[in-house]
């Protein structure tokens, strides 16, 4: 959001310039939370391969995602089409791949840039994240075979290692130089595969280590994870803007290099209660995140439609005009979440469930989202 707005309204001066990258920390944080989710809510279901499952977990993610890509994407074409002409020849190829929300599965070009962003750009993630899902069907079993905290934590540690010099390595051009760097690195779900299986090792760790011992005292593991993921995040992100370093650590950020600090913040949060927990589970922020989907599907027209205001140029009107388009952004994902999502998610379920979904405790609750 904080990206968009400062491409939306051009606030490129200064401090603001410098923040810009924050859109890479914020594409990291939702694949390693979605890793995270995922695995905590249907890792032992699908673990199984039973069809039964797998069907519920289809139907629930399909349920989840389609209805409101879909009605963005018709969205996005009744605007663009009033504003202008339409490329019908490019369209013909490319239909397929956003009806069945793939179109960033394969490096393929369009004019000047990729299919993935050719329309609605801010759906590519949600084409990688369906890839992602796959992925997590074939690998569910093994995470779930993980009895043990420790289990986990030695599993995390490989994979940190492990992605950290891959990725580390391209970085400074010891391999995978041939790669085209804005799909290869940063819009293919393949990429994301290191930041998804990263969430979902981090959930499998924190499952198993609140079974051996329930919610421990905020002690020095937590001063710990909270320290360490915050310097994390610090170091990689400032090393991008040093003179000698500069390049490396600016590919190296695109999508690995915060996932480290990330799942360490993740599982802080998740692990231990602290007066910080209110950062993250305040009326306002959870009201937000049930309707972030919205939110980042349906922000850029509301940008759009606010910086197009005639409201004058001076600088504290644009400020102005920025915090208006975010409440108003705010407004209509809150609402579109409430009318449109939740009614067209229990409709998908009913549809491809075989029937009205069954009433919830409170222990599952979690699995509707």
């Amino acid at each position: 959001m904080w990206t968009h707005t400062i491409t939306a309204f051009a606030l490129s001066a200064g401090m603001l310039l410098y923040t810009a990258r924050f859109a890479l920390v914020g594409m990291t944080l939702f694949f390693v939370l979605s890793g995270f989710v995922i695995h905590y809510n249907y890792g032992e279901d699908v673990a199984g391969l039973r069809f039964g499952q797998l069907r519920k977990f289809g139907v629930a993610r399909l349920a989840r995602l389609y209805p409101l890509y879909l009605l963005a994407l018709c969205f996005y074409f009744l605007v663009a089409g009033t504003r202008h002409s339409f490329d019908l020849h490019t369209f013909a190829g490319a239909w397929p791949f956003y009806l069945t929300l793939t179109q960033s599965w394969f490096p393929i070009h369009t004019g000047d840039g990729y299919l993935a962003v050719l329309y609605l750009s801010g759906a590519w993630s949600i084409s990688a994240e369906v890839l992602l899902y796959l992925f997590y069907l074939a690998i569910a079993w093994a995470i779930c075979s993980l009895r043990t905290s420790r289990a986990a934590a030695a599993a995390l540690a490989v994979l940190v290692a492990g992605a950290t010099l891959v990725y580390g390595g391209h970085a400074m051009g010891f391999w995978l130089t041939g790669v085209e760097p804005e799909w290869g690195f940063y819009l293919s779900p393949y990429c994301r595969i290191a930041e998804f299986l990263l969430g979902a090792l981090t959930a499998a760790c924190y499952q198993q280590s609140s079974r051996q011992r329930p919610q421990p005292e905020f002690g020095l593991g937590g001063a710990a994870l909270l320290l360490g993921g915050a310097a994390w995040l610090v170091i990689v992100y400032t090393l991008a803007y040093n003179q000698r370093f500069g390049s490396v650590f600016r590919t190296f950020q695109t999508s690995w290099g915060f996932a480290p600090g990330i799942a360490a913040l993740l599982y802080f949060f998740a692990r231990y209660r602290t007066r910080l927990s209110w950062l993250v589970e305040n009326r306002l922020v959870l009201g937000l995140g049930d309707a972030s989907y919205s939110l980042y599907l349906l922000a850029p027209f509301v940008f759009g439609l606010s910086h197009r205001a005639a409201f004058g140029d001076a600088g504290w009107l644009v400020t102005v005009r920025a915090l208006a388009a975010w409440v108003l952004a705010a407004l209509v994902a809150v609402v579109c979440y409430r009318y449109y999502e939740m009614p067209a998610r229990r409709m998908v379920r009913r549809v491809f469930a075989g029937g009205p979904p069954q009433p919830m405790d409170a222990a599952r609750l979690g699995r509707i989202a």
